[in-house]
């Protein structure tokens, strides 16, 4: 009538339980270690926007990231989000402590020409054939960036970046 079924059902449910308890201790402890709460020095992010225009048009799709700069390397914190219609915005919540930063910003204009089938091993195959993509910004304004600003605090002066190509 109860079978073996009926005598391991006290275990499994000694088992889901363990493993529930066991998941909500490693959550609660990863608040407290992780910083949860709003306790601990704050970092008192500002929030960044601006515009960025290559040869005097908004730069249709790309990056721009923001590196700490001078005395403030490894005090700060790194940051970054995408570029679309020219424009770019970092949240209070995401955006950068005062201090000095260094800007790269990048393109490699319409990534649709490397969209990838959706069954996966079609998609395995064709990226093994792509080719990357040229990159459209001048170096000067990424990997040899020469790109500076300096946050400041409650400051709301938009970063604004008028990037020229070396070709003209």
């Amino acid at each position: 009538m109860y079978g073996i079924g009926a005598a391991l059902r006290p275990v499994n449910s000694l088992i889901n339980a363990n493993a529930v308890r066991r998941t909500v201790l490693l959550t609660a402890l990863a608040c407290l270690l992780g910083g949860c709460s709003e306790s601990g020095p704050s970092l008192d992010r500002q929030s960044i926007t601006g515009t960025v225009t290559l040869d005097g048009t908004p730069l249709a799709v790309g990056t721009i990231r923001f590196e700490p700069f001078g005395e403030a390397q490894g005090k700060l914190t790194a940051a970054g989000t995408s570029i679309q219609a020219g424009k770019y915005e970092l949240t209070e919540v995401e955006g950068l402590p005062p201090g000095k930063y260094a800007v790269s910003i990048g393109s490699h204009g319409d990534e649709s020409a490397n969209t990838l089938p959706s069954d996966p091993t079609e998609a395995m195959n064709a990226a093994g054939k792509l080719k990357p993509l040229p990159e459209l910004i001048p170096s000067k304004y990424n990997t040899n960036t020469e790109l500076v600003i300096d946050v400041v605090k409650d400051g709301t002066t938009p970063f604004n970046f008028e990037l020229q190509s070396t070709k003209k």
